[in-house]
């Protein structure tokens, strides 16, 4: 009987190599004698090559540090790092993470992703027993239901790396008390404990307790997290007076080296002195996301970060031309604006960049919403993906939109 084409063959392999429900399928065929013709030729009738390709998965899935949960109408983009490097393991059901032991078919896993899955396809009991078993086990992405729980997590001690839906301050005090070293939270206390190892800290929405219910916004006044080099924050400012409060967890951070704020009020009312904001000397990169910032408040913030080399100021009405000049004044070491969807500013900013430029090291300046910053900083990363390789906040963040931020960043 001839062999099957090479160009099937590959076919084959491609499957073999992205999706583990594909895996799922190619290890049953050769156990149940599937029906298909071509497989069951390779996996049945050929006794040497069932063994070959056995081998080729395992050597396969040895590489994988990644299994990340996909939708099942999402292609897959060839422009991701994960599609690039061969490291990463998709599936789109959550039956087969109950029926595989992970340990043994990835080894080396290093982040699971379970995001977007039902109880009634997977339990608490076998997210503790998949976590249990993995001493690989480095990064978490858990949504199953909003509420984490903790017998599950402490399955596994070796976590670094978790990024949870809602930060309970019970669940914040926990996890002060262990070295994570990257922590991804869509809702949390901002008054809570946070671990002094921490390096990296996403907290896409803030709460407090106040007059007797819940509300948005707190104020932190726990640890110095002295270790912390990123931090990306959103706060909703709902106070009468407007006053904004994350300044009071961004200045317990000394050694901070790249922000990203969200910061939007109630009718668009939010201020902050002066006195708010500490000076920090380690921020060279800043992304601020508000529409509605004056510009006196982002004045504020700039004269106490002097050392920013990357600012992006997004999508905001209030800022016009002639704060260009003072930005550059302010800022002597910057080298990239971007001032992108800024709708006050116009060629007269650039202008003045271009005709102040001649010897000076003056800064690249972007305020049309084209690609221009794209193919002139061809480094930096537009593609969405919940887990990056790499820690590196200019490359991986600093383009995207505060909801586009990673979940997670593997830095080994």
């Amino acid at each position: 009987m001839a062999m099957a084409s090479p160009v099937m063959s590959a076919r084959i392999v491609v499957r073999i190599l992205k999706n583990l429900d594909d895996i799922h399928d190619f290890m049953s065929c050769a156990r149940d004698q599937s029906e298909d013709p071509i497989l069951s030729y390779l996996l049945i009738r050929n006794e040497d090559l069932c063994r070959q390709w056995r081998r080729i998965v395992q050597r396969i899935l040895l590489n994988v540090k990644y299994l990340v949960k996909r939708h099942p109408d999402h292609e897959l983009d060839p422009g991701s790092t994960a599609t690039k490097q061969m490291n990463t393991l998709y599936y789109t059901s959550p039956i087969v993470l109950s029926y595989w032991h992970l340990s043994e078919l990835v080894p080396n896993l290093s982040i699971l992703d379970m995001a977007g899955h039902n109880k009634l396809w997977l339990t608490h009991e076998d997210a503790e027993a998949m976590l249990t078993a993995s001493e690989s086990l480095r990064g978490l992405i858990y949504r199953l239901g909003d509420i984490l729980d903790f017998y599950v997590v402490e399955g596994a001690p070796f976590l670094l790396n978790l990024s949870i839906y809602y930060l309970s301050p019970k669940e914040a005090r926990y996890f002060s008390e262990v070295s994570l070293m990257q922590l991804h939270t869509e809702e949390c206390f901002l008054d809570s404990l946070f671990s002094h190892s921490l390096i990296r800290l996403h907290i896409g929405y803030t709460r407090e307790w106040q007059k007797n219910c819940f509300t948005v916004g707190g104020t932190y006044d726990g640890c110095y997290l002295d270790n912390l080099k990123i931090l990306e924050i959103n706060t909703l400012v709902t106070d009468d007076d407007g006053h904004y409060k994350g300044f009071s967890l961004i200045n317990r951070c000394p050694n901070l080296q790249s922000l990203y704020l969200k910061i939007d009020g109630i009718q668009n009312r939010f201020t902050f002195t002066s006195q708010d904001v500490s000076y920090n000397g380690n921020v060279r990169d800043l992304v601020i996301e508000s529409p509605y910032c004056e510009w006196k408040l982002i004045r504020r913030i700039l004269n106490k970060f002097p050392r920013i080399k990357n600012l992006a100021i997004r999508e905001n009405f209030r800022i016009h031309d002639s704060c260009v000049p003072e930005i550059i004044d302010m800022l002597p070491n910057i080298t990239l604006i971007d001032l992108r969807g800024c709708y006050n500013i116009t060629r007269d900013a650039e202008a003045f960049v271009i005709n102040h430029r001649g010897n000076s090291p003056f800064p690249t300046f972007y305020y049309e919403q084209d690609n221009r910053i794209l193919r002139e900083w061809r480094n930096l990363h537009t593609t969405y993906e919940r887990i990056i390789r790499g820690f590196s906040f200019m490359k991986y963040c600093f383009i995207k939109t505060f909801d586009h931020l990673p979940y997670l960043m593997d830095q080994f």
